[in-house]
């Protein structure tokens, strides 16, 4: 259920952003602290039905691509 994932993420990582929402893939803007998120999503990743998830950090050059 997305809601209960966009929730759970909103409230380990407060000041995250969902930034896409497309097809089966969600894409959030996390401040830099958000390790217990990792914690949780490793724990109930099965019981939210994610496949897999990951992270990646945007370059300011990126940033300013955008």
């Amino acid at each position: 259920d997305v809601d209960n994932i966009i929730a759970m993420i909103q409230q380990h990582v407060p000041g995250s952003m969902l930034e896409n929402d497309i097809g089966n893939e969600l894409s959030f803007i996390l401040p830099k602290k958000f390790e217990t998120l990792f914690t949780e999503l490793e724990m109930r990743q099965k019981a939210l039905g994610i496949a897999n998830f990951g992270a990646s950090i945007t370059t300011m050059e990126e940033v300013f691509l955008k």
